[in-house]
């Protein structure tokens, strides 16, 4: 056997004996470390934080429109991002003239429970359950038409809507921008009338009845109240 022959075999052989000898192959350990959420100090988000209880008075708006009126919301944190919270409001809405042809006059009481979650420092949405009572009053001052109809109707409605809540250290600041009150259930309707012409009669009660299953609105509900 040549040099040349005897190196190329202790060549390879060395080649084929080091995995024997080589330490095992271990795969990379990889530690996933979660991206922290950021509040940022002094804002909405933060002062949320460790709320117990919110107090707030609406000042003006629709609760169930075209009413519009005033109500109170008492609502308890179940963290910082979500309020559960009993309502209650109250509102007017009048159409029509004093003067000649029918004027109505309708008064509207809500009362509900709804949830309100954050989506981040301050955009909110609204999901819950009313209960509308509604009364209605149609006085009549037409030359050949004098007459009185009145209504009530109760119903149960869904409550959906946005809004956005500003808070500070205790004070809170909050507008319900928009929202709607599908009806569920209608519990009761009445209808009373002494118009004479039984063609609008039969007119103005269909048109209650619709106003009475049909959808309401939610409009620009205004809130000041306190958090502790």
């Amino acid at each position: 056997m040549t040099s040349k022959s005897f190196f190329v075999y202790v060549t390879l052989s060395m080649l084929v004996a080091l995995p024997a000898f080589s330490a095992p192959y271990q795969e990379e350990q990889i530690v996933i470390i979660p991206k922290p959420k950021g509040i940022l100090e002094d804002s909405s988000e933060h002062h949320r934080i460790d709320k117990e209880h919110i107090v707030m008075a609406q000042i003006f708006g629709a609760a169930s429109a075209p009413a519009m009126g005033v109500g109170i919301t008492i609502g308890s944190y179940q963290d910082r991002n979500n309020i559960l919270q009993f309502e209650i409001s109250s509102g007017n809405a009048s159409v029509g003239s004093d003067i000649i042809g029918p004027r109505y006059d309708m008064h509207v009481d809500t009362l509900g429970m709804n949830l309100k979650h954050f989506f981040g420092n301050s955009f909110y949405t609204k999901t819950g359950v009313d209960i509308r009572s509604m009364k209605l009053k149609g006085t009549y001052n037409d030359f050949d038409n004098n007459g009185v109809t009145t209504g009530s109707s109760r119903s149960v409605t869904g409550t959906l809507a946005i809004g956005n809540q500003w808070q500070w250290e205790n004070f809170a600041m909050g507008v319900d921008w928009i929202g709607i009150n599908p009806v569920i259930n209608t519990m009761e309707t009445n209808f009373r009338s002494t118009n004479t012409n039984l063609t609008e009669k039969t007119s103005i009660e269909k048109e209650w009845k619709n106003l009475a299953r049909g959808y309401g609105g939610q409009l620009m509900r205004f809130h000041l109240g306190m958090s502790f």
